[in-house]
């Protein structure tokens, strides 16, 4: 060190401590980046937790309508899931949503089934309506053992009895779609 001149010391030390500064901001650079990055990844753990669908029956996954890592709407169908209970689900017109409440009987015919009579009990009805027409879920009092989801028929809804008179429908009757 003797034999370094004065001003090249200097001038090194000088160089030293401004690669320090410079390390130090740099590291608080990173320690700043770090809390950035550590924030967002709990926004995003937070919205990885939001992003988990159930499906509110169970049942058997029917169709699968988007890809993996593709965003979906809110109020869209990503998955179609065919439940293991038997349902069927039709539509009564607005005049009509009135006279219906659950537990009322039913009589269904099944296209799939053109022989055959059967009994339902309404066990829900939708309180919204897609033009002017309710959508009713009825439980099935004997279903068949095939009974497969998308089968349509008609259903009337037996909303009184009177005995020998004579029936005329005011409308067509409502077509119905099993789930």
């Amino acid at each position: 060190m003797q034999n370094v001149p004065v001003a090249d010391l200097e001038r090194t030390r000088n160089d030293v401590q401004a690669v320090r500064e410079r390390v130090r901001d740099e590291q608080l650079e990173l320690d700043r980046q770090m809390v950035i990055y550590r924030e967002q990844a709990g926004v995003l753990q937070d919205r990885k937790a939001h992003c988990f669908i159930t499906a509110p029956i169970g049942g058997h996954l029917n169709g699968v309508n988007c890809l993996n890592g593709e965003f979906i709407a809110d109020g869209s169908t990503p998955f179609v899931v065919a439940t293991e209970s038997t349902f069927l689900e039709g539509q009564i017109n607005e005049e009509d949503v009135g006279q219906v409440a659950s537990l009322m009987k039913a009589a269904v015919r099944l296209y799939s089934f053109a022989a055959r009579d059967f009994t339902a009990t309404v066990s829900q009805i939708l309180p919204t309506a897609n033009n002017q027409r309710y959508t009713v879920t009825l439980t099935l009092d004997n279903p068949p053992p095939n009974l497969m989801s998308g089968m349509t028929g008609e259903m009337n809804i037996i909303a009184g009895k009177r005995e020998n008179v004579l029936i005329i429908p005011r409308a067509p009757c409502s077509p119905i779609m099993c789930w």
